[in-house]
């Protein structure tokens, strides 16, 4: 990762553990080098979409799939993803990465719910990409100051609260995605 502005972090792209090896990757290397492969389908579902779409957001998104065959209101919301992702960028470019899961992480049989959040270099935004697996569980965060939701990709898959200074996170389904933009109060 020296040598290279970017590189395909994985073949993990088309598994649910990709939301997993990407989060981890921010361990090893900053997430604007990683490219996170978004494969959609016209047959996936729209939790599916949103599980893999949030995914992106861990890294550099790069679209693969049926592209071709997705239907008019699949491209509107890859459409969707690309204007937000634009606005969040700066964040994925620059930022620090905490990862945080309610169950031991499994790339296999994945359970609970894991939360990236990553603060802007000033601390003035923070990107939560949150990802829920089997058995999804509510994730309880601990924020450095208070911050407000500015904005939310997916309203209806993931509850997202804040009371002062925390961040509580309550999946409404297993295996879907959301991506948060939270500002400083």
């Amino acid at each position: 990762m020296d040598i290279t502005a970017m590189s395909s972090a994985s073949d993990t792209y088309e598994g649910y553990e990709c939301a997993i090896v990407a989060a981890n990757l921010h361990y090893l290397t900053p997430p604007r080098q990683n490219q996170i492969w978004c494969t959609l389908k016209p047959e996936y579902s729209k939790e599916r979409f949103s599980y893999i779409i949030s995914q992106g957001f861990l890294g550099r998104i790069c679209w693969s799939g049926f592209i071709n065959e997705l239907s008019e209101e699949q491209l509107q919301e890859m459409f969707k993803a690309e204007e937000f992702y634009e606005k969040v960028s700066p964040i994925i470019k620059h930022g620090d990465s905490y990862i945080y899961r309610t169950d031991i992480c499994s790339f296999y049989s994945p359970t609970g719910t894991q939360a990236v959040v990553r603060h802007s270099e000033d601390k003035r935004q923070a990107l939560v990409v949150v990802h829920s697996f089997e058995n999804a569980k509510q994730l309880e965060i601990g924020l450095e100051g208070e911050y407000s939701i500015s904005d939310s990709f997916y309203d209806d898959n993931i509850d997202i609260q804040i009371f002062g200074n925390k961040l509580t996170i309550s999946p409404q389904k297993d295996f879907v995605g959301d991506v948060i933009l939270l500002r400083r109060i």
